[in-house]
């Protein structure tokens, strides 16, 4: 029989069934792991269990370090270093090593700092399409946890609308990301499942993040849409080619593909996020000025903007993501 407590037990733990180096290690033995994730550009997470009680979780991205959090009970404590030596036992602790894709360390930082979920539900998974719409009709935001005996997955939700990009699975062999891995959460054989949902916390990072990605994707595909059917997809591409040769030129991880912006990059502040996000939509509405002139490239912006929901155009709103497209 499950019970709660074990529900609860097995989703504290991140991605638990992902493939892990697992070691009892000293602090010296800590620290030359910590120095291979910048020293190889790595992403991922070191998670310490100095006792049954405690779990340290330190979170990397492309080598540099983004967050450590200490769990006792429930509750998570955010540390502004990755030095955790005033946290260390006397001897040697438990370690677990993951190195993960982006999106992955992303969706761990969300589980973190969203925790704990507010409902945990079993139930087989046949029903688990019908429990996710359930949260649209809500319109819900958070993430869902969903746990196979051996295998995750972990799809963010936002105003009831899940995020097939931001889709995570992992097993013992693999970890996916985006389609490819929220075909593996709906297609995975009849079995009894865990589901954890997680309520986004507006007042997060994560969250902040996640709504603003989602929003600048949305506009983005519109924008290339409508200038697809303007301009035909030759012009189009030459447009794709400077945005993303923009992208490359500043170092992120944001790359468009056809009329899709496929966003892996991590961004460490809400203000590094928007600077790139409104460096983007410069040099698009600067391209698509010099081949529709002005106005019309305006009237693309603000068509397609004024298209959106509410809430993405309140998040754009809120970022002045397009301050530098003279929007009138």
């Amino acid at each position: 029989m499950i019970t709660h407590d074990t529900i609860q037990a097995n989703m504290n733990r991140i991605f638990s069934h992902a493939p892990a180096e697992t070691e009892i290690g000293s602090l010296a033995y800590l620290q030359a792991v910590q120095r291979a994730f910048p020293e190889d550009g790595l992403s991922g997470l070191i998670e310490i269990t100095p006792d049954p009680t405690t779990r340290i979780d330190i979170l990397y991205a492309d080598g540099a370090h983004l967050a450590t959090y200490q769990q006792a009970g429930p509750a998570y404590t955010e540390f502004a270093s990755a030095d955790v030596r005033s946290l260390w036992p006397s001897g040697e602790a438990d370690l677990r090593i993951l190195r993960l894709p982006r999106p992955a360390v992303f969706a761990a930082h969300m589980l973190i700092e969203w925790h704990p979920p507010v409902q945990t539900v079993v139930l087989q998974s046949s029903a688990l399409q019908r429990w996710i719409d359930e949260l649209g009709k809500d319109r819900a935001s958070g993430l869902v946890a969903i746990e196979w005996p051996e295998a995750e997955g972990v799809l963010p939700i936002i105003n009831g609308v899940p995020l097939v990009a931001e889709s995570i699975f992992t097993s013992s062999t693999e970890t996916q990301v985006g389609s490819a891995a929220h075909r593996l959460i709906f297609n995975q054989a009849a079995h009894t499942i865990t589901l954890a949902l997680y309520k986004a916390r507006p007042e997060t990072a994560t969250f902040q993040m996640l709504a603003l990605r989602q929003s600048v994707q949305d506009l983005t595909r519109g924008i290339l849409s409508r200038y697809t059917q303007l301009v035909g997809r030759g012009l189009t591409s030459a447009l794709v080619s400077d945005l993303n040769h923009v992208m490359r030129h500043n170092a992120v991880q944001i790359q468009v593909v056809g009329e899709l912006l496929n966003n892996t990059h991590i961004f460490h502040s809400l203000d590094d996020a928007s600077a790139i996000y409104r460096l983007l939509f410069r040099a698009l509405y600067e391209h698509t000025a010099n081949v529709l002139g002005t106005g019309l490239a305006h009237t693309i912006i603000t068509d397609t903007l004024s298209g959106l929901n509410l809430f993405n155009q309140n998040v754009m709103d809120q970022h002045s993501i397009l301050s530098g497209v003279a929007l009138r």
